[in-house]
């Protein structure tokens, strides 16, 4: 009798850890069970837990979701509640799990924690921006040949005749100055220095006095 009852515990014993298999479609998965890494799929797997405990089990492979799923002991074993019962053992150990577990993974993500970023392409607005350091050329404004002389004369004297009829010659460079003398027509003038639009003129007799430069041009 003695000798049936340690058979029977040791049939027992041997029940606590019965294992179970666990497959992926595709195989090759990575399983972590309780976070911890087991192995690849297929994995036989076996713990000496109790009854209806559970553990979390995680599938990893690249190109596919992360799965995720809980093993129960919830599974009657007919090996251990034989044991546990002559034994005069509680069955602690008469429920197991599945004997094999088969689960289908989904494409579409790589695993948590192995993202692959897709290469970038690169675009005007991600390439550095170069600023030149070279000038901006500004316009030029076309002058006419008076123009160009009277501003070249602007420290200097130049020769100018008179290009209107009548033009006041003031003693100083507003229309409210007082007049020196009445210029005429081609009447030629040397042109000292200007003033916002006025240029202060000598006359052949060595008069000076103040013209608008409208009324001044080059001679022909």
């Amino acid at each position: 009798m003695k000798a049936l009852s340690a058979i029977l515990i040791v049939i027992l014993l041997s029940g606590c850890a019965i294992p179970t298999v666990i497959k992926s479609q595709p195989e090759g998965a990575t399983v972590y069970i309780d976070n911890t890494k087991m192995g690849k799929t297929p994995l036989t797997y076996s713990d000496t837990e109790i009854l209806l405990s559970h553990k979390n089990v995680r599938l990893e492979l690249d190109g596919y979701k992360s799965f995720n799923r809980i093993i129960k002991k919830d599974k009657l074993k007919i090996g251990p509640l034989v044991g546990a019962c002559f034994a005069g053992i509680p069955g602690l150990w008469a429920l197991g799990y599945d004997e094999e577990y088969n689960f289908e993974l989904e494409r579409g993500h790589f695993p948590t924690g192995r993202v692959k970023s897709a290469p970038t392409r690169s675009t005007s607005e991600d390439l550095p921006k170069t600023v030149s350091t070279q000038p901006v050329a500004q316009p030029v404004e076309k002058k006419s040949d008076s123009t160009v002389a009277l501003q070249s004369t602007s420290s200097s004297s130049a020769s100018m005749i008179v290009n209107v009829n009548k033009a006041k010659l003031r003693k100083k460079p507003s229309d409210k100055a007082g007049i020196v003398k009445t210029l005429k027509k081609g009447e030629e003038v040397q042109v000292i220095k200007q003033d916002q639009g006025w240029c202060l003129v000598e006359l052949a007799g060595g008069e000076t006095g103040w013209c608008q430069k409208g009324y001044l041009a080059l001679r022909n």
